[in-house]
């Protein structure tokens, strides 16, 4: 049955969000400008997004030893985030507008938090990071990420731009943090940059980039879509089923580290010593790839994936990963052995 409903989905090149046009702003020569940029956008029939996905290929067999069952914590009603620490599980619950630390198991081990703008308050808190002693949580309500200690005890906070004046659409998703600043990417057909957030004012790192950042010693980041270009309508889409790449990001530029699977439309993921484990929207599943970017196994299948804007993956270190589906509210666990 999962076999048949991912075909199903590679029989449709998926184009996400409505094209939009760019005023005071010629669309044809920036699209010719951007072909020798990192990731370039591209015509709208262009073969490399029209092409069939590399999920076509894929057997659909689990590795037998991977659990993967639905992760539920009581006193947790709408879950935005994950993040795995050496003394418990941090989840933001958007409903309840706190981040709450629990064990293994789910339960609670502190509350942070509550409905507000003041200082540890928030407004639909999502995906949340950590980085030696300190915990980043995007505070989307109201356009900032607080930080706390790993005892949720509140340490300051960092404001984001407003994208809002470019783009009313846009809603920072993904979140990852280095020496070098706090990276924050979301979806944007206007302003697709990733955000670095260090000393001084905000930078924007990359052209063209819609997709998700993690961090192992340094920041990564996969495109899950590409822009093209619709010269019939003069704007600019947005397809899931393009090439994909882990890309290494320095600063304020944006480099290929390793050409992905086509069409895998990776939006969340771990970078480990050994491979790369990956949530795949198209296939509804987590996928691992080699350091090279090629399919290694499936892990799971989580049905609803593809529904998802921003789903979030956190690993443990210990063989767990932790997956949240913030839209669907459900908090899934694989272990491995």
């Amino acid at each position: 049955m999962r076999k048949a409903v991912i075909l199903s989905v590679l029989c449709i090149l998926a184009v996400c969000m409505a094209g939009c046009r760019e005023n005071d702003i010629d669309n044809r020569k920036r699209t010719d400008a951007s072909k020798d940029k990192t990731l370039p956008i591209y015509e709208e029939n262009d073969k490399e997004i029209e092409k069939e996905s590399d999920l076509a290929a894929l057997k659909d067999v689990y590795k037998s030893e991977v659990v993967c069952e639905e992760w539920i914590s009581p006193d947790i009603e709408s879950p935005g985030g994950v993040l795995c620490g050496e003394t418990g599980v941090i989840v933001t619950d958007r409903e309840k507008n706190c981040i709450v630390k629990t064990d293994d198991s789910g339960n609670v081990i502190k509350k942070a938090g509550g409905t507000g703008s003041g200082e540890g308050k928030f407004l639909n808190p999502g995906a949340v990071a950590g980085y030696k002693d300190e915990i980043f949580v995007i505070d989307e309500g109201n356009q900032r990420i607080q930080v706390f200690d790993w005892e949720l005890n509140y340490v300051r906070e960092i404001r984001l731009k407003s994208k809002k004046e470019v783009d009313l659409d846009f809603r920072p998703g993904y979140l990852a943090v280095s020496r070098e600043g706090v990276y924050v990417s979301g979806n944007s057909l206007r302003k697709t940059v990733i955000d670095r957030y260090g000393e001084g004012e905000p930078e924007e790192v990359g052209d063209n980039f819609i997709g998700s950042v993690s961090y192992k010693d340094k920041i990564y980041a996969i495109n899950y879509m590409v822009r093209y270009y619709s010269e019939e309508y003069d704007s600019f889409g947005a397809a899931t089923n393009g090439p994909a790449w882990l890309l290494e990001v320095n600063k304020e530029k944006l480099c290929k580290f390793v050409k992905l699977p086509h069409g895998f439309n990776i939006k969340g993921f771990v970078m480990e010593e050994s491979r790369i484990v990956c949530i795949s929207g198209s296939a509804e599943a987590v996928f691992v790839l080699s350091p090279d970017g090629e399919y290694e196994e499936t892990f799971a299948y989580i049905q609803g994936l593809v529904d998802e804007e921003f789903p979030q993956i956190s690993g443990s270190g210990r063989g767990e990963y932790y997956i949240v589906l913030p839209d669907a509210g459900r908090i899934f666990r694989c272990r491995t052995s």
